[in-house]
């Protein structure tokens, strides 16, 4: 019986009046709009005199309540529009501050409300923020963020007051705070607002994550400026200020190769190229970072493409810099250091204590490391002792710095600590030797019939001239 009922209920059609269902369904009717522009330029003066030289705000209000009433009802965006905002500019000149928040308030909840006339309202009122106290001034962002939350017609205002709300935080020195009232805007988002502004907004919550000392996030929100937008002719200057703030970034993180590609992104830049003083300063920033960089492949392109730039000429003492590191020769330290201790401690990093320290360390640590790899390129096997020796360091050290370019895979190596003996050739398998041999003999065959082909010819050659002499 459950079954039959469920058929029928599936299998029911119903009834239509063939008199009715042929009939058109009748349309609404648009609401036509009105033009109060007239009435409004006649009232505006009246109503903004008698609020502000007879001091009869409150008649004033009420007043303009029904105008922007009638306005709103009549569908007039421009007269509502410019209603509104004499409103906010009257409680503005009479300092009816807690007029002006409930006005906003109610205005915003009207029914049928004119969106182009609540953002005029608000863009108004953004005006009145650097004029006023710091209380009234608060109190009035709070209710402009209340009202424009989840209204996507003023995102763009909101965004603005967001940034203003940041940096009084910041002035204040609540760091932290400011960073999480900012990057809960996702600016990347908003149509309404342009490119540049989006960029320079992004930088700000850059700027202050950097300052809260977020670095997770401040990488996350790096990735929301393309590279492309950079390169466009009217960002220069934010090109530079994004490339100075991911140095502060990278330097937290000691990646000294990417601190040299910022410098270089900058050094490429126009306007910087036009200022001998700045592109010879990023110059020689980008030697001294590619120099403290660890050696891998990307750093070996990026140091052999940098040698061939013309302006190092200019600032000989670095290109003799890079010189040392790209000859396979072994470098002394304290020479280094002695030769180029009064041309590096002039530069910007050296100026803090603490990192000049960590930069000089680092320095010593990649000299370390290209000594080394210049033994292993011209020896098979070397005693301990005697590695230590052109290294000037002692055993340990030696070792541990042995080991850690092996696992970096730099160089290759074994350690035969009973005898005191390190190996940097690997031992060929009796495969490997075989295939080896294996290949050389096919490349002599190969030079053997390759000759017994030219003789063969030269034969031939010489047989036909001599034929022909004969007849």
């Amino acid at each position: 019986s459950l079954l039959r009922y469920i058929y029928r209920s599936m299998s029911y059609t119903p009834k239509t009046d063939p008199e009715t269902a042929l009939a058109p369904v009748p349309q609404t009717r648009k609401k036509e709009e009105q033009d109060f522009t007239e009435l409004v330029n006649e009232q505006l003066p009246k109503l903004i005199s008698l609020a502000v030289e007879y001091s009869k705000f409150g008649e004033a209000i009420e007043k303009f309540s029904g105008l922007e009433k009638k306005t709103r009802q009549g569908g007039d965006s421009k007269s509502t529009s410019r209603v509104l905002v004499a409103i906010v500019e009257v409680c503005h000149k009479c300092r009816e501050y807690k007029a002006l928040n409930e006005n906003i308030i109610t205005f915003s909840k009207r029914r049928g409300l004119i969106k182009e006339a609540i953002k005029q309202m608000v863009k108004k009122t953004l005006t009145f923020l650097d004029e006023m106290d710091y209380e009234p001034k608060m109190e009035l962002m709070d209710t402009l963020l209340k009202v424009t939350e989840g209204k996507i017609f003023v995102e763009k205002q909101r965004a603005r007051l967001t940034l203003k709300l940041a940096l009084i935080r910041e002035s204040e020195g609540k760091i932290a705070e400011a960073a999480k009232i900012i990057q809960e805007v996702q600016v990347e988002t908003f149509g309404a607002m342009k490119k540049k502004e989006k960029t320079e907004y992004i930088l700000e919550q850059i700027r202050l994550c950097l300052e809260k000392k977020d670095y997770i996030r401040t990488q996350l929100i790096s990735k929301k400026i393309h590279p492309r937008v950079l390169a466009e002719p009217e960002f220069e200057a934010i090109k530079v200020k994004f490339n100075n703030l991911m140095i502060k970034y990278h330097e937290n993180e000691r990646s000294h190769l990417e601190i040299a590609k910022c410098y270089f992104q900058i050094y490429n830049t126009p306007s910087i190229k036009s200022n001998p003083e700045q592109w010879e300063l990023q110059l020689k920033l980008i030697v001294l970072y590619i120099c403290l960089a660890e050696h891998n492949n990307e750093q070996s392109d990026f140091i052999n493409r940098l040698y061939l730039d013309p302006n190092l000429n200019k600032i000989l003492e670095f290109k003799n810099l890079m010189t040392l590191f790209l000859t396979s020769e072994i470098m002394n330290w304290r020479q280094v250091r002695d030769d180029y201790k009064s041309q590096l401690e002039h530069l910007p990093p050296f100026v803090d204590k603490a990192e000049s320290t960590r930069l000089w360390e680092d320095l010593e640590l990649r000299i370390i490391e290209h000594n080394i790899r210049v033994i292993a390129k011209y020896y098979n096997r070397i005693r301990t002792q005697r590695l230590a020796q052109l290294l000037n360091l002692n055993t340990q050290e030696t070792e541990k710095h042995l080991s850690r370019l092996v696992v970096s895979g730099s160089v290759f190596a074994k350690i035969d600590r009973p005898h005191g003996i390190i190996a940097f050739k690997k031992a060929e398998q009796p495969s490997d030797v075989l295939n080896s041999w294996s290949s050389d003999i096919e490349t002599l065959l190969g030079l053997v019939e390759n000759t017994c082909h030219l003789i063969h010819r030269e034969n031939m050659v010489h047989k036909l001239s001599t034929t022909k002499k004969v007849k």
